[in-house]
């Protein structure tokens, strides 16, 4: 394939501009004058005429949680428009007219901060026009959810309720449960609601993908993966299914508790990669969950710290040690100096080039 008859950015300074270049078997093989490119065209050869246009190359997303793009993009309610808590319930009520009996309602996107009455809803805004629906509202950030009455009651959630390591139950001056978790008590409920069926991840992924491709983003890393959606990610590579080159993290500890899943099974081909595990260390700062070393203004908290030092340690160290690389989301100062003295320890194990 050849394309031609357009201003070609190449990104390289030798020669940051070409007239043309060629294409085969998915990769770029030459780059250079309109005859450079032309000398190695084959019987059947297809050209493309730009016809003036740019071409540059793709984009790259270094961290994008695609199947959750890809959830928006299918079956979640998108909020992120909503200002108000009236406009919000407007909106849950009338996607959820449109579920089936029993099924969860799921949305995303909320900002409080933005938001009339500048505060999070809470069990009783959701109950109001979901009183016999479980709901799950996640906020822009993922590292926050808001549950109504339903979805506290199906996940057992109580006032005597304990939040699992790193995670917090928001309460009210009576101790119940306002709906609000953080970090990983969203995993109380998150991990009770019916997970996506392979086929139901194979179209979230493929949505994702297209959305992508129609901005420019032709390869990206998906952070965070339990093991069910990586096999759905394995399995569409061996169909030949992905158009862009995807690097996926898999996740070490899913919210909700103290389980730690396997490592993964490496795994390398044109269009997908394995090498690496994730780690949440902390929340994000505009939630007030990522770990501070001093409270925040106007707050008593000084966020949330997923693990103890030593915790973190071993885990991270029984993936480095087996070859695997790890990527660990850290925010707060707190957060940062834990990660950092782990990655410094992990550093005398003998770190070694693989090839």
């Amino acid at each position: 394939m050849i394309f031609y008859n357009g201003t070609l950015l190449t990104q390289n300074p030798s020669q940051p501009v070409a007239e043309a270049l060629a294409v085969e078997n998915g990769r770029i093989v030459a780059v250079g004058t309109r005859a450079e490119i032309e000398n190695l065209a084959k019987p059947g050869t297809r050209r493309i005429d730009l016809g003036g246009r740019t071409l540059i190359p793709g984009f790259n997303d270094a961290h994008v949680h695609v199947w959750k793009v890809g959830h928006m993009l299918t079956t979640l309610l998108d909020v992120r428009d909503v200002r108000s808590i009236p406009t919000l319930q407007l909106s849950i009520q009338g996607f959820s007219n449109r579920l089936a009996d029993g099924a969860w309602f799921m949305g995303r996107g909320y900002n409080e901060a933005v938001m009339a009455e500048g505060r999070h809803p809470t069990r009783y805004d959701l109950d109001a026009v979901l009183p016999d629906r479980p709901a799950y509202l996640i906020r822009t950030c993922a590292h926050i959810a808001v549950v109504n009455t339903k979805g506290l009651e199906f996940a057992g959630i109580t006032a005597d309720t304990e939040p699992p390591p790193g995670g917090v139950i928001d309460r009210d001056e009576n101790g119940e449960p306002t709906g609000i978790l953080r970090e990983t008590a969203m995993g109380l409920v998150f991990n009770r609601i019916p997970a996506p069926t392979p086929p139901e991840y194979e179209a979230m992924l493929l949505a994702a993908t297209r959305h992508h491709l129609e901005l420019g983003v032709t390869s990206a890393t998906d952070p965070g993966v339990m093991p069910e959606l990586l096999a759905v990610y394995r399995q569409m590579d061996a169909e030949q299914k992905f158009t862009h080159r995807l690097n996926v993290m898999a996740i070490r500890r899913p919210d909700g508790g103290t389980e730690t899943l396997p490592l993964p099974e490496r795994y390398l081909s044109d269009h997908l990669r394995v090498d690496t595990v994730k780690f949440f260390a902390d929340g994000a700062l505009s939630g007030a969950a990522a770990a501070l070393s001093i409270p925040y203004r106007n707050l008593t908290t000084k966020g949330v710290l997923r693990f103890e030092a030593h915790e973190f340690f071993e885990l991270a160290r029984e993936a480095h040690i087996t070859g695997l690389r790890i990527g660990t989301h850290a925010i707060g100062d707190r957060a940062l100096e834990m990660v950092l003295s782990t990655y410094e320890r992990l550093n005398t194990l003998g770190p070694r080039i693989r090839h």
